[in-house]
Parts: structure tokens; sequence; C-alpha cells
């Protein structure tokens, strides 16, 4: 199963109403809402997608497992393709 985990050459801000991670190679700069904010938080240590859904459904019970998995999905996508994130194997 691969786990994810946080680009460490990305640098991040965290203000009040939100996050910031900028990538020093090409100075673009990301704004991550709370749920991606969240997630970031959550891979303070690599975890596997699965783990982030386990950990989400039970953040938002009253959300339906298919919301959250196509949600997460979705973000974890647009997370990778933008180098925020890395993936390995575990």
């Amino acid at each position: 199963m691969a786990l994810l985990r946080r680009n460490p050459d990305m640098t991040v801000t965290s203000m009040e109403d939100g996050t910031f991670v900028v990538d020093p190679s090409t100075q673009a700069i990301f704004y991550l809402d709370t749920l991606a904010g969240g997630v970031w938080t959550a891979l303070a240590e690599p975890m596997s997608a699965a783990d982030l859904e386990a950990l989400l459904l039970e953040a938002f019970p009253d959300r339906p497992r298919e919301t959250i998995s196509a949600d997460l999905t979705a973000l974890l996508g647009r997370m990778i393709d933008r180098g925020l994130l890395l993936t390995a194997a575990g």
C-alpha cells in the first residue's frame, strides 16, 4: 500500500483562514482550504489514503462515505499533481 507524505521541499505558512504552501523551486503559492489543510496536518507522518479516509470518516460521521472518498481522492490527486505530496511504498 502506497504511503503519502508531504513534500519536504515545500515552505508552509499557516494563517487564521487557511494554509499556504510555497514551492521554492517555482515560487508557486498554493492555498489549502480547511480540508486540504487538515490533510496536510494529518500527513505530519506518512500514511495511506485509506488511513486518511478513515480519519475523515471519524471526524465527519454525518457525511456519506462515498462523498468523503470522492472528495479525498480528488484532493489527493490535485496535491500529488502539484508536487505537494509524494508517494512511497509502505
